[in-house]
């Protein structure tokens, strides 16, 4: 990953990226990707379906928790 020169990074920003692992597929709403990894992970929710939430949401635990793989440590240097 070049920091001194963001620009010359490959971005992307995935929709509806799904991973499938152990036989269980998981979907998640938006991937970002850096030169082909994965960055970050992005769960949209509608707020006008439903109250807001006292605290952080949570609905990432059961991506990490059903595919470790997901946000498995990536070291790049």
């Amino acid at each position: 990953m070049d920091f001194a020169d963001p620009d010359a990074n490959d971005w992307l920003a995935m929709a509806q990226f799904t991973v499938i692992e152990n036989g269980s597929k998981r979907r998640a709403d938006v991937v970002l990707f850096v030169n082909g990894l994965p960055l970050a992970v992005i769960e949209l929710k509608n707020g006008t379906n439903r109250p807001p939430s006292p605290g952080p949401s949570t609905s990432s635990r059961p991506i990490r928790r059903r595919s470790p793989r997901c946000s498995a440590p990536i070291q790049s240097w």
